[in-house]
């Protein structure tokens, strides 16, 4: 869900911030919400606090680094 989250929202949390979009996900599955209810999750903390958790979410694609210099401006 953390994945989820970062590559189709972009918010970057720690695992433990995810955990309420996967309960709503699975009460909506389950029936307990109606799949069309408008839900809030508070999602909290920020996954920059766990590197290998950003190396194991790109490990699939291509992410090169940049440097400071070569972006326009800097």
């Amino acid at each position: 869900m953390q994945k989820r989250l970062a590559r189709e929202e972009g918010i970057f949390t720690e695992p433990a911030g995810a955990v309420a979009l996967a309960g709503a996900l699975q009460a909506a599955k389950n029936g307990v919400i109606s799949p069309d209810a408008t839900i809030v999750c508070t999602v909290t903390g920020s996954g920059f606090k766990d590197i290998a958790a950003v190396d194991r979410m790109n490990s699939d694609v291509d992410c090169p680094l940049l440097e400071v210099e070569a972006i326009d401006g800097w």
